[in-house]
């Protein structure tokens, strides 16, 4: 079996966003969600591939890539990793069979093995069948959570592990915290290993934990819940630590109450209002400017100057004046 070691060809190359730990024969790799991944698999030099096996032991069916007798097989592939994996060469040239997988969640963190069937020729010996196997082990960052609660009220904590997973555990726990905030083990709660402050407010949303729903609900919230929380899921096919195991979900919670501000209220509302305000006295003051604006036209008839004189006029110039108003 080829050793991993820093210095061979099995050993990770470096991305800014995942970090990859070689260590004897298993290989670490820590990835953000959501990016492509790449499980590195290097087969001995001066071989023939007959066969390559990507498997997760925990997972049913197991094959994550199957490649034999020149193509892939995609018969027994698990169903969650349909069109989201590939070999980096498919021709596999120098014995590279590395795994890329696209669209990384964190249902997609395990322990992945890689087999790789050889069959190697040379003088003294015909033809030997060998098979070299590798471990690789992904752990995916989550996407952390952003909730807020104002006191008082009850919020749910969202996570949901893989629904194939026959979880042992759940913690919810705040990294800020000691003891952890709840332990459930085995459908039951642990509430000697409880925090305190949260007796009597915090349960599972779903007890038996269905699909895989570890959500935790926390009920009366107060202005010291705000902080991180960290919910990990324990498989029944792992006996981790719970303390070393790395967090499934991460949901930050604020429950401090929003600043009020009473003395700005009334000058927003008044900046807010002040423009309609103003154009409704503008629109009020045209319309009844149209209504009102037509100037009044006088007209004067008066009767042509006679024989009689001036003094004749003066008489009945009151009587022979017409006034006409158009508004």
């Amino acid at each position: 079996m080829a050793a991993a070691t820093p210095g061979s060809p099995l050993a990770l190359f470096t991305w800014s966003w995942i970090f990859a730990l070689a260590s004897g024969d298993l290989i670490e790799i820590t990835s953000k969600s959501g990016v492509i991944v790449t499980l590195p698999c290097q087969a001995s030099n001066s071989t023939t591939i007959t066969a390559v096996e990507w498997i997760r032991p925990d997972l049913e069916p197991e094959y994550v890539l199957k490649y034999q007798d020149g193509q892939l097989d995609l018969n027994n592939q698990h169903l969650s990793f349909k069109d989201r994996v590939e070999l980096e060469d498919s021709e596999m040239k120098d014995g590279d069979v590395s795994l890329v997988l696209r669209d990384v969640t964190t249902d997609d963190r395990g322990t992945y093995e890689c087999h790789i069937t050889l069959r190697r020729t040379n003088d003294t010996v015909k033809e030997t069948v060998e098979t070299e196997t590798f471990t690789i082990k992904l752990y995916v960052l989550p996407l952390p959570e952003f909730i807020r609660a104002e006191p008082g009220d009850n919020v749910t904590l969202a996570c949901r592990a893989p629904s194939y997973t026959d979880i042992r555990a759940v913690v919810w726990s705040r990294p800020d915290l000691e003891p952890r905030v709840i332990l459930y083990q085995k459908r039951m709660s642990d509430p000697e290993h409880q925090h305190l402050s949260f007796q009597d407010r915090v349960e599972l949303e779903d007890n038996e934990m269905k699909d895989g729903d570890v959500s935790l609900v926390l009920r009366n919230v107060t202005t010291g819940d705000s902080g991180t929380y960290e919910c990990r899921v324990i498989p029944d096919t792992i006996f981790y630590i719970i303390a070393d195991h790395e967090p499934f979900c991460i949901v930050h919670l604020n429950s401090n109450p929003e600043p009020k501000l009473p003395v700005l209220r009334p000058i927003v509302s008044v900046v807010v209002w002040t423009p309609y305000f103003i154009s409704t006295l503008l629109m009020v003051s045209l319309y009844r400017e149209r209504l009102t604006g037509r100037k009044a036209a006088v007209t004067m008839t008066m009767p042509p100057p006679s024989e009689e004189g001036l003094d004749g006029q003066h008489d009945d110039v009151y009587d022979n004046v017409t006034t006409e108003h158009q508004f």
